[in-house]
């Protein structure tokens, strides 16, 4: 079973560099709202795309909150600005507006909707404990997000993924390297990231192989005895146009004999009796140079070995910093559950080794979606069991698939996806309930859903599940753009460490 090898796009890599300053903003840059309570700052109004715009807001009234003087109602009383929940909408990088969010009680009742102003923002006065939705995507292909136990103070950022256009064709890069000294037998490939090419056959940029307008090169040689030598050059501009470019690396060929040790130090454990076992534990060794990842070789070792490890050769100029990552999958179970850890280091120029706790999270063993007795249709039931506590984790999110029949006078299946955020406690979560206004991107009576996907985040990064809701949406680490593996991402610093435990349906 091959390992996901996907990677945060630069954008995302400046969102997840910029964690502490997005819990403390509303993401407009400004402080926070000042407002009656219960009522949302002004340009909060007017409805997104596709909604009914005849349909007015839902407000199930006066929902009481509690405030340092007891309890006051949210539509009359007056609250401290700084008491308010605030989502965030992004497109693009971009503040989007015109969003419909839906705020609702614990239980999943409608409280009142609301749409993002020109900032992206909405911010209303919440009771601790409730949960908020937002209606992102299109009809076509709604995406549903709902963040559970949200409270006054928090600040939410919410990614809307744009649509998909036609990919620009491949840019041919024609590269010249440096005079060689070794037996003519040795193979050169040319990398900028994960594209390649060779001393016969030119690089094809793909936008994931460049980073702000640059791409970085490496090329390596190797014979039967492995690496001979390397050479590199990054900051190489990309054709505006996409024409061909031709590059000529004018550095001399190096050698290294330094590497990078990756180590296991713990494994999850399984129970004994459930018909499951771990696979080999596998590891990779990525440089960044420009933003743009390398991953050289993937390589893995039985669990039985004790304290598996691999060792790869580093590559001291090249990368900006490197990442190393292990991981294991769990066998037996008719969907894909593993676990990965993956910290983000500075270049070295010797020998080191890194060790990494795959046994920080337990395994997931089974993920499943209830539409019928304990839930609905409209609002499934998603349930999940691990192989011991999620304690250790910073919370849990489960994305489910749907489909439905075809708008009126369309031919084409509407396809969605609902994501639940809830704290690492949870074993279960029901989708909360919808307004009529949102009934064009919600799942209809007709719904049929796939296996859902669970995912528990341990970052050091992260402190604890405030900042886990607040910021799960660029952390970019599961299902980028449609793939059905989860991805590794570029750490937003050195000296961090990601722990993952997920489980998703085999689609391989």
């Amino acid at each position: 079973m091959r390992h996901p090898r996907w990677f945060a796009s630069p954008a995302v890599l400046l969102a997840l560099a910029s964690l502490s300053l997005a819990c403390g903003s509303n993401g407009s840059g400004n402080a926070e709202p000042t407002a009656e309570a219960g009522t949302p700052p002004a340009g909060d109004s007017g409805p997104p795309s596709g909604q009914d715009a005849t349909t007015p807001p839902i407000d199930s009234g006066s929902p009481d909150v509690t405030t340092d003087a007891g309890t006051a109602d949210v539509g009359t009383a007056s609250v401290d600005a700084g008491e308010f929940l605030t989502v965030t909408v992004l497109r693009g990088g971009a503040p989007e507006s015109a969003v419909l969010v839906v705020f609702q009680q614990a239980t999943g009742e409608v409280v009142a909707t609301a749409t993002t102003n020109a900032s992206g923002s909405v911010s209303r006065s919440v009771i601790a404990g409730s949960q908020v939705t937002a209606v992102l995507g299109t009809t076509q292909n709604p995406n549903l997000v709902t963040v559970q136990d949200v409270e006054n103070g928090d600040m939410l950022t919410l990614v809307d993924s744009p649509s998909t256009s036609s990919p620009n064709s491949p840019e041919p890069v024609a590269v010249t390297l440096p005079t060689t000294s070794w037996d003519a037998a040795a193979n050169v490939t040319i990398y900028a990231g994960a594209c390649t090419g060779s001393t016969t056959s030119d690089v094809y940029l793909e936008p994931d192989c460049t980073s702000q307008g640059t791409f970085p090169l490496f090329a390596r040689a190797t014979d039967a005895t492995g690496e001979v030598a390397y050479t590199y050059q990054v900051g190489n501009a990309v054709d505006a146009d996409g024409g061909p470019l031709a590059i000529t690396l004018s550095r001399a060929w190096s050698t290294s004999t330094a590497t990078e040790t990756i180590e296991a130090s713990s494994v999850p454990v399984v129970p004994g009796d459930a018909g499951v076992s771990l696979g080999t534990v596998g590891f990779d060794y990525s440089e960044v140079a420009g933003g743009v990842p390398l991953s050289l070789q993937s390589l893995s070792a039985p669990v039985e070995d004790g304290g598996p490890e691999e060792a790869y050769v580093v590559h001291a100029g090249y990368p900006d910093f490197t990442q190393q990552d292990a991981y294991v999958f769990l066998n037996g179970l008719q969907e894909d559950s593993e676990v990965f850890a993956v910290t983000r280091t500075a270049p070295s120029t010797v020998s080191q080794t890194t060790s990494l706790a795959l046994g920080t999270l337990p395994v997931f063993t089974g993920a499943s979606v209830n539409a019928n007795d304990a839930g609905s249709p409209e609002q499934p039931v998603l349930s999940w069991t691990t192989a011991g506590s999620l304690s250790a984790a910073n919370g849990v999110f489960v994305m489910v698939q749907w489909s439905a029949p075809p708008l009126d006078g369309g031919n084409v299946d509407v396809n969605g996806t609902w994501t639940v955020v809830a704290p690492a406690t949870a074993t279960s979560v029901q989708a909360p309930s919808m307004p009529i206004s949102a009934a064009a991107f919600t799942p209809p009576a007709s719904t049929q859903y796939s296996a859902p996907r669970v995912v528990a985040v341990q970052g050091s990064f992260l402190a604890g599940y405030s900042a886990f809701k607040s910021q799960f949406a660029t952390i970019p680490v599961f299902f980028p753009g449609g793939n059905w593996q989860p991805s590794i991402p570029i750490l937003p610093a050195n000296g961090l460490t990601l722990y993952v435990s997920a489980i998703y349906p085999d689609e391989g």
